[in-house]
């Protein structure tokens, strides 16, 4: 069923894109009229820390233009995830939320940017409008003495990713989606960490300064 390939595409191609492991509960799409809903999606943790999941979403709901299921690119009309819960945990050693930006800055994952083992080129999306709205950062530093604390995420809103004439491949939309909320993230955790001060700021501070350029945020905070 249409449903069970979502479900194992997403468990199969995500830990390919983020090298973590990917979860997700179910998908309900209708072939009919477009419209879908993933439930239940995890997004784990690197090795070495602690909390079972970096990010774990509620719901996704979307709706995508039918006739394109079958073209080269399918277009999606829009998505909606909501309320996502981002952990983000460690100390001076490292953050977890930075070790998953690294490895989808790395470059080194071509699933999507290959041909299928048929000969075919593989899918490439057009989302014309995609939001983020609800979630929560909860920031679990070493530095705080195991004492964490829950900042609400700002509302991300995406539009056009990917062209009429150009679509983007899987990589890149997972890429183009996952880069913002987690620098939205770490700005968060940078602005709780700001009232704390301390072992819990500097830590921030440097994972933050390794994302450096990927929110307009960070680079807002950094250019102060």
């Amino acid at each position: 069923s249409l449903n069970t390939i979502v479900k194992k595409s997403v468990e199969t191609i995500g830990p390919q894109i983020v090298k973590v492991d990917v979860k997700l509960g179910g998908a309900k799409i209708s072939p009919f009229s477009g419209s879908g809903s993933l439930s239940g999606l995890e997004v784990g943790n690197p090795q070495g820390y602690k909390s079972p999941y970096a990010i774990k979403v509620g719901s996704i709901s979307m709706a995508l233009q039918v006739v394109s299921v079958v073209s080269d690119t399918i277009k999606i009309e829009s998505i909606d995830i909501q309320s996502p819960e981002i952990v983000c945990e460690g100390g001076l050693s490292g953050i977890n939320l930075r070790d998953i930006l690294k490895n989808l800055s790395s470059g080194e994952v071509k699933v999507a940017d290959e041909s299928t083992s048929s000969g075919k080129s593989a899918k490439k999306f057009i989302v014309k409008d995609l939001k983020i709205e609800g979630g929560k950062v909860r920031v679990a530093l070493n530095e705080l003495g195991g004492k964490g604390v829950t900042v609400p995420l700002p509302p991300i809103h995406l539009q056009n990713v990917g062209t009429e004439t150009m679509g983007v491949t899987a990589n890149e939309l997972v890429s183009q989606v996952l880069k913002p909320m987690l620098a939205s993230a770490v700005e968060a955790a940078l602005k709780e960490t700001g009232n704390l001060g301390g072992q819990a700021l500097d830590t921030v501070k440097d994972a933050a300064k390794q994302v450096e350029g990927i929110g307009r945020g960070i680079k807002g905070i950094f250019g102060k």
